[in-house]
């Protein structure tokens, strides 16, 4: 629907609730929000978030769901992706905001495809930093790491998904698009195996979510 971007309306909640959809996944983000360091601006998602709990639908938020980093905070090579402390501390900071801001909201997914843009690694100490900062504030609330495109996933996730962060995630989500295979063939599973393995190596099972998926008729 994604609200977030303007393209949602009551109508849309309306039909979602009459179709039975109990959750949709939306987003907030970072560069959208914090336009002044240390001051956050929720009035989009201070709209759409009472709307989709009037109609009774549960939102799964993804912080910077469309446009990862903020120009406010560049490194010193003028990139915006979170790879230095202060970038990863202001963004942990806003995710945080946006948790005590929205208590109905239980379920968070920090970024969106991260394996397009940066190593696992790189995405560990983000979302380490961010997960634990909402554990320590609400040990109740779900983090889900991810949002993790179908492109190199054993590498990327091999790299972050650490038993070092396994006490702070409560799962991991992933879109699965297959453009060239039917959705019910062995190697659409193949993916889904795989983090399987690496979730169970490094403390046992936690969620495996889905959050986007498709594939070609």
């Amino acid at each position: 629907v994604h609200y977030e971007q303007s393209k949602g309306s009551e109508l849309d909640a309306e039909m979602m609730k009459a179709s039975g959809t109990p959750v949709i996944r939306d987003g907030i983000s970072w560069s959208s929000v914090e336009r002044e360091k240390g001051v956050y601006d929720f009035s989009k998602s201070d709209e759409f978030i009472p709307l989709l709990e009037e109609y009774g639908i549960e939102p799964l938020l993804v912080v910077s769901s469309y446009n990862l980093g903020n120009d406010l905070y560049l490194d010193e090579n003028g990139d915006r992706l979170m790879r230095s402390e202060e970038q990863i501390e202001a963004f942990s900071d806003f995710v945080l905001a946006a948790v005590k801001r929205y208590p109905q909201v239980r379920k968070w997914e920090i970024l969106n495809e991260p394996n397009f843009l940066m190593t696992g690694e790189e995405y560990f100490n983000i979302i380490y930093t961010t997960a634990k900062k909402i554990k320590e504030y609400d040990p109740t609330v779900e983090v889900y790491a991810g949002g993790l495109a179908i492109y190199d996933n054993k590498n990327f996730i091999n790299g972050f998904y650490v038993e070092k962060l396994y006490p702070y995630v409560d799962g991991i989500s992933y879109h699965h698009y297959n453009h060239w295979r039917y959705a019910d063939c062995p190697e659409y599973y193949a993916t889904t195996d795989e983090i399987i393995d690496i979730m169970l190596r490094e403390g046992g099972w936690k969620n495996l979510i889905i959050t986007e998926t498709g594939y070609s008729t």
